[in-house]
């Protein structure tokens, strides 16, 4: 007398149960899947990139917020790139074409409000091509 236990269990209760098994196991699969990777390197070496480029590998595309965080950053980097270069010039002994040089001065003295758009404004972006097209740069 009172030494077994119960067999009857509530019908809900044992719906409940075999899901909660059912998605520990799940958990468990995915667990032996998962890699855990330790970047380790100086600053400024590419821990980021080769980061981002395993999650394009492995993980799929990027996803739409994903993609307008990276947007203000792409951005910047190609205006501050072609500054950079611009200014690069002189100490090269190198110069723009006379026709690019409006172009130029677009692109060094553009405020960074553009970053906030959805697009390159359109005369930057022209600005840019014809800039990248100079066989000075």
């Amino acid at each position: 007398m009172g030494c077994t236990q119960s067999a009857h269990m509530d019908p809900e209760a044992a719906t409940r149960n075999q899901e909660i098994e059912r998605q520990l196991k799940k958990d468990r699969q995915e667990a032996k899947r998962q890699v855990n990777i330790l970047l380790l390197g100086a600053g400024e070496s590419g821990k980021s990139t080769v980061l981002k480029q395993m999650k394009l590998m492995y993980d799929g595309e990027y996803t739409d917020q994903e993609r307008l965080a990276y947007k203000e950053i792409i951005f910047a980097n190609v205006v501050q790139c072609m500054t950079v270069v611009l200014e690069s010039l002189d100490a090269l002994g190198l110069a723009i074409q006379p026709a690019n040089e409006p172009s130029a001065r677009s692109v060094t003295d553009m405020d960074q409000a553009f970053l906030e758009q959805d697009y390159l404004p359109q005369p930057l972006s022209e600005a840019l091509v014809k800039l990248w097209r100079d066989p000075a740069v």
